[in-house]
């Protein structure tokens, strides 16, 4: 496949040494999959009666893929609405969304119709869906499929954005915004994607929908929920467009953990530790400093200019005394205090520079080459000789070797911190994207402490239902 040069040269400074692995996907099999309509059958119903060869996908329940030598669109049950033909990437952001019957939903880039249909039944015929396109034709064929698939509680709107939002202000409970973008991630399956693409298209659509978003603000309910989604790989439109968004949107959050932000659950293990004589927030996001307010949390407000956790810490301790300085991440909600009790002294240390982290050993080789784990080396006595995304050693032939990763729970010394304030960051730690390589290249030690206790950095939808599910277990 000849893909755009400029699009090759981005995707491998992304990816790394992960690049010739996703140069390689592009010689797979493409997946094909449907979608059922629980309006007109069930799990059990379909697959007792289906012609086809299916195969579930995990991340919907309606959700199979079928095999090459099926025609499911030529099928008579494809023109009676029992399924809906859908890639099965498309089916993840209405699963993330939760609707829930009774819900009012505006599905504001809805054309062909796969996402509108899928919320359409997860809604059961209760409350309200728009289903908006701003091109007529598209929105024609949006229609055909709503009727298709037997929704009974939705309208079809060939309607801007903008002045859909004045029509409905603050009015929907969910709002999907599966925006118009370059398509990068289309370029196996749709050979125009591949041929209009070009730097130009990305941030024009990078424009494009940061309008829209803007415009499904003004739409949202005071707490309701707004969901973005593209099919590409481009930053502009992904993580930097939701970034610029909330830079215009104060208003807006991340999603949160059973109705509560992230960081509460965080400080809230915190002060359960008797060791700590306090515990303090450190942020420079108001949205944060707010919902500290809000629940009741200590915090404490630092420059925006820090870009490192330790960083910010050194300017806490600027301005709150303490002996040591115990630093806790702040989208790990499921940290265990007894890992607390592993990293903090009974007595203060004799260094005056005491840095020390907690590890975890790596179970799974799948960890021990992911790139984002940050794996350590020690000496006999436990402090570390080395810090490597790569795995340091590699035994030839075999991963049947001992490795521990950093945890998000360190600990330092008030000098330790004005040291690292004070040193430059070298060539090795900008490399490895790790500030304790400040504290090992410049002949101090950090301690590395192994911890039993394990935790879940939040960083993707799945992290969250993860942690929201063992969390309610708790509650």
């Amino acid at each position: 496949m000849n893909l755009p040069s400029a699009f090759l040269t981005r995707m491998q400074e992304m990816l790394g040494e992960e690049y010739e692995a996703f140069l390689q996907s592009y010689e797979s099999g493409h997946y094909q999959s449907l979608r059922l309509n629980p309006r007109k059958t069930d799990r059990e119903e379909f697959t007792e009666k289906s012609p086809f060869h299916l195969t579930p996908v995990a991340w919907e329940k309606n959700g199979f893929y079928y095999s090459e030598e099926d025609t499911p669109g030529k099928h008579p049950y494809h023109e009676a609405g029992v399924y809906y033909i859908q890639e099965a990437s498309a089916m993840a952001p209405v699963g993330y969304l939760d609707v829930q019957p009774g819900d009012y939903v505006l599905d504001l880039c809805a054309a062909p119709g796969g996402e509108s249909t899928q919320i359409g039944a997860a809604m059961q015929g209760k409350g309200i869906l728009i289903c908006n396109e701003i091109h007529p034709a598209r929105a024609k064929i949006l229609s055909e499929n709503v009727e298709r698939m037997g929704l009974t509680n939705a309208v079809v709107t060939n309607e801007s954005p903008e002045r859909l939002s004045t029509y409905f202000p603050e009015y929907f409970d969910k709002i999907l915004v599966d925006a118009p973008c370059s398509g990068e991630g289309m370029f196996r399956k749709e050979p125009a994607a591949l041929a209009q693409h070009c730097e130009a298209l990305v941030k024009q659509c990078a424009e494009l929908d940061a309008d829209i978003l803007d415009s499904a603000a003004a739409a949202l309910a005071p707490g309701g929920e707004l969901l973005y989604s593209t099919c590409t790989f481009a930053p502009e439109e992904d993580e930097g467009q939701v970034a610029a968004f909330l830079q215009r949107h104060p208003e807006f959050m991340l999603a949160d953990v059973l109705g509560k932000p992230m960081i509460y659950w965080v400080y809230k293990a915190a002060r359960a530790c008797p060791k700590l004589d306090d515990v303090l927030i450190a942020t420079d996001d108001e949205r944060i400093a707010d919902a500290c307010k809000t629940y009741d949390m200590r915090y404490i407000m630092t420059s925006p200019d820090h870009d490192t956790p330790t960083g910010r810490i050194w300017e806490v301790s600027t301005k709150v005394e303490a002996d040591l300085y115990l630093q806790i991440m702040g989208d790990e909600p499921l940290i265990n205090v007894k890992a607390f009790d592993l990293i903090l002294p009974d007595t203060l240390p004799e260094d005056p520079y005491y840095v020390a982290v907690l590890t975890n050993r790596m179970e799974h080789p799948a960890d021990v080459i992911d790139f984002s784990n940050q794996k350590v080396v020690t000496n006999a006595a436990r402090e570390i000789l080395m810090i490597s995304r790569s795995p340091i050693p590699y035994p030839k032939g075999t991963l049947d070797f001992e490795y521990e990763k950093v945890t998000g729970i360190q600990l330092y010394s008030r000098r330790a911190l004005a040291f690292y304030h004070e040193t430059p960051k070298s060539i090795l730690e900008k490399a490895e994207e790790n500030d304790m390589m400040r504290f090992v290249e410049n002949g101090h030690k950090v301690h590395a402490i192994v911890s039993p206790y394990k935790t879940v950095s939040v960083d993707t939808p799945k992290d969250l239902a993860l942690v929201s599910e063992i969390l309610k277990g708790k509650e």
